[in-house]
């Protein structure tokens, strides 16, 4: 159930908005810590944008869309209120808590000591469930358009949440926004983590969203920001650029890019396999990189809970030069597959050919219910 709160009440339950409250804050909005009257702790985000018919009904749609959304990994809504106190329109939504705060902050803070290899990805399967849900079964089905490390929150257990759709479209039959943006409509995102063919053309499909996730990978991995000052102080550095030549080369991968608060505490084939998977989200092709789907099965055979994977081979995940222009089609689909189908994506099918898997068996995790979670 949706609550609708008066502006009076999250007022309240902020300490009239107290800056002692802020959590994070946006463009166009902010997000206080507030206690309800029931005294749960909860998100909330007060809007900027000013009132009006366009605004409303923005609003009005952005409230029905979240409200539909139901999974453990993301983060739920609460309620909202709209109403004008005074002269000022008020817009604001109320969303679950997250202790932990977004991951990009974990990373970078005191919490990054204990951000153990384990850890890690778990966060990266988790925050992959709550996008391939958003990409299948949601209803209707959603581009994300802002997947960051800063839109995935974290609570006390670790685990990961989707957050801020506010720039999220949802999905046509085609696999493409409805009503998509062109260049000169300007870019919406965040620099750093966009697609190439988003930036060029402001073409924008799940597969922007999924190349964004492998920046988010890399992240995971490196602990580096996607956009940061070498040590030089001499302009940006790209993260992504920074990475493909490391991610090319088993050797670099292990040598070169783990986060050194890691302190050399993980499983190098762990290590290898996702490296080599946020190598893939990143392919300039679109139609080359896995679906959300994919990415969480390959991220599920190295979770933590080691009774729920199965062995990976790494012998060829980085292959010979030849191998590498075949494997720019290894993830081509191999026929279309439904959220609801029961069944686990088979590594053996071909399309997923460039991880040359010898003697590998169908992935036996439980039924693909965990999309609907």
């Amino acid at each position: 159930m949706i609550f609708q709160f008066s502006y009076g009440e999250l007022e309240q339950a902020t300490n009239k908005f107290s800056s002692n409250n802020v959590i994070g804050h946006g463009g166009s909005s902010c997000v206080y810590r507030g206690q309800l009257k029931d005294g749960k702790t909860a998100a909330i985000k007060r809007l900027n944008a000013p009132k009006g018919n366009d605004n409303d009904t923005l609003f009005s749609t952005e409230v029905e869309l979240l409200s539909r959304l139901h999974h453990y990994h993301v983060v739920p809504l609460i309620g909202y209120c709209s109403e004008f106190h005074g002269k000022h329109a008020e817009r604001l939504l109320v969303f679950e808590y997250m202790s932990y705060g977004n991951l990009r902050d974990c990373l970078d803070g005191e919490l990054g000591e204990k951000m153990t290899w384990n850890i890690r990805i778990s966060l990266a399967l988790g925050a992959a469930r709550g996008l391939e849900y958003l990409h299948e079964a949601a209803a209707p089905r959603i581009l994300h358009r802002d997947v960051k490390s800063t839109n995935i929150l974290l609570d006390e257990n670790w685990h990961a949440k989707i957050t801020d759709l506010g720039m999220a479209k949802c999905l046509s039959s085609d696999g493409l926004q409805s009503g998509s943006s062109s260049p000169t409509m300007g870019l919406q995102g965040t620099f750093g983590y966009f697609a190439p063919e988003y930036a060029i053309a402001g073409c924008a499909s799940p597969m922007s969203d999924v190349f964004s996730f492998g920046v988010v990978l890399l992240e995971l991995i490196t602990g580096r920001k996607p956009i940061q000052k070498p040590s030089n102080n001499k302009g940006e550095e790209s993260l992504v650029i920074w990475a493909m030549p490391r991610l090319q080369d088993s050797k670099r991968v292990i040598e070169e890019l783990p986060d050194p608060r890691l302190n050399g505490k993980f499983a190098e084939e762990e290590m290898q396999i996702m490296a080599y998977l946020a190598k893939e989200c990143l392919l300039l092709e679109p139609e080359a990189r896995p679906t959300m789907r994919e990415v969480v099965q390959i991220l599920s055979t190295i979770m933590p809970d080691t009774s729920r994977r199965r062995n990976f081979p790494i012998n060829h995940l980085f292959p010979s030069n030849e191998k590498k222009k075949e494997s720019k089609v290894g993830w081509s689909r191999g026929g279309s597959r439904s959220a609801h189908e029961e069944e686990s994506v088979d590594l053996t099918e071909p399309r997923f050919e460039s991880f040359c898997l010898p003697n590998v068996k169908p992935v036996l995790l439980e039924p693909s219910a965990h999309i609907y979670k």
